[in-house]
């Protein structure tokens, strides 16, 4: 649709020439991704999504025994795609051991990616990647975070708390969405682990306890309350239902809900099964309905920090080109090129 100088019909053949030239120059793709990474300035932030995939190849040195999320015993390779918070763009893929730790693999790619001079970015996750442990190796690593966190852990409910009257406060609205409320908190986090190796004086398999500044942004959505009440109280009524019914096998979590928002009763010996409510539990959970938080290790404004975590959720649109169902849907081609000097291959998009 669009005129090009190559006048030719652009086949199959053209594109494996373009893709075989673009790779073997090595010095036109290191010019090419540099100026990319240019564009993204001191200290830019980051989103990442990352997935494992099973291989029967015997000649991948990736892969490794690790998780699997297929259950199907083969040896797993994990991919790991950066993109550009700000610029919506893909800046790397790194391919890495499937037994590879989480954090592990971001510095390890973090560490490529100072080639690109794109030293100390700011990692912005979500929720699917929050644990206490990869916080702490953040925090322990000098990584600069910002991650959405689970609002049912304790600390983060204490937070809440802290922080429900200045939120209700008109002034802790958000400027460009009205139906978002937001504060932000500085707590003194304590973690706690086992130490690996003996340094210092200090032995291996001794348990220490290490502090660490976090700021904790605390958000509050009265429509996403009202939605979650909604589906909360239409999960109980059907596990009631269920439950009346004859039915004893349940799923963990459905089997957790039970156990905290149910009481099961019978009145005799073999008495009619009473099913009811235990509205303290309920009243208790219902508290925190429509509030979420974000933790950083980094001084941020709440909106600010608002709007980064929210502008990482289009990356997660744009994580499917990896996955092929873009070329699908918009007739895209998708240009993977290997920098065998730092392990990397970047992506390219070319729209046809």
């Amino acid at each position: 649709m669009h005129p090009l100088p190559y006048r030719e019909a652009v086949t199959e053949d053209v594109y494996g020439k373009l893709f075989k030239d673009v790779g073997r120059n090595e010095e036109g793709v290191q010019r090419y991704f540099s100026a990319r990474a240019a564009r993204l300035g001191e200290s830019p932030m980051l989103a990442f999504d990352f997935t494992t995939i099973s291989t029967y190849s015997e000649n991948q040195s990736e892969a490794r025994q690790g998780f699997n999320k297929d259950g199907d015993g083969l040896n797993t390779i994990k991919l790991l795609t950066l993109y550009s918070v700000k610029a919506g763009e893909p800046i790397a893929f790194s391919k890495q051991p499937g037994n590879i730790p989480d954090v592990i693999s971001i510095e390890n790619t973090l560490t490529q990616l100072k080639c690109l001079n794109l030293e100390k970015p700011l990692i912005v996750t979500d929720n699917g990647y929050y644990s206490q442990k990869n916080m702490m190796e953040f925090a322990l690593r000098n990584v600069k975070f910002l991650t959405l966190v689970d609002p049912n852990i304790i600390w983060v409910r204490e937070t809440v708390d802290a922080l429900r009257a200045t939120i209700a406060a008109m002034s802790s609205t958000c400027p460009f969405d009205p139906s978002i409320c937001g504060a932000t908190s500085l707590r003194m986090h304590q973690f706690r682990r086992t130490r690996q190796r003996s340094r210092n004086g200090k032995t291996a398999g001794e348990k220490e306890t290490i502090s660490r500044h976090l700021y904790v942004h605390v958000y509050y959505s009265p429509d996403n309350e009202a939605k979650k009440e909604l589906a909360f109280r239409k999960d109980l009524l059907e596990l009631k239902t269920q439950i009346k019914e004859g039915k004893t096998e349940f799923t963990e979590s459905a089997q957790e809900k039970i156990d905290k928002y149910l009481t099961c009763s019978r009145k005799g010996r073999g008495g009619q099964l009473k099913v009811g409510f235990n509205d303290k539990a309920i009243t208790e959970a219902k508290k925190y309905f429509g509030y979420f938080a974000l933790v950083s290790n980094q001084t941020m404004d709440t909106f600010t920090a608002f709007e980064n975590y929210r502008l990482r959720e289009k990356i997660e649109e744009l994580f499917a080109v990896q996955k092929g169902r873009l070329d699908r849907a918009h007739g895209t081609r998708t240009i993977c090129v290997e920098d065998n000097s730092h392990n990397l291959s970047r992506w390219a998009i070319i729209v046809s």
